[in-house]
């Protein structure tokens, strides 16, 4: 009986300890660095995302983002380039449906 509930409570505390790590936003991509002109190429994708109303994705003011795409690379409409609040050195974007409201924050999308 000692030996079950030792086997129990190892299972458990790992159970606690790697869940959160599973359920943390993984980000994948890569960067192109132009020396002579400065300019910076990034594409990544944003996977394991949280089931959000209420977000905003934030991005330093000189990251110009040329698109938002999801799984399928289907453009995603979104707020925030034209007009966008900021937040300290930061744009404040959101994903919109046609009627320009906020939509749910998507389970993975590129950017």
């Amino acid at each position: 009986m000692k030996f079950y509930r030792s086997i129990v409570f190892t299972t458990a505390f790992l159970f606690v300890l790697i869940a959160p790590l599973l359920a943390q936003p993984h980000l994948k991509g890569h960067v192109e660095l132009e020396m002579k002109t400065g300019l910076m190429n990034c594409r990544f994708t944003l996977t394991n995302v949280p089931a959000l109303e209420k977000y905003s994705i934030l991005l330093n003011k000189g990251m110009n983002v040329k698109s938002f795409k999801d799984n399928e690379d289907k453009l995603m409409d979104y707020a925030g380039h034209f007009g966008g609040k900021t937040n300290g050195e930061a744009i404040a974007y959101a994903f919109t449906n046609a009627a320009n409201d906020t939509v749910a924050l998507p389970s993975a999308f590129k950017v």
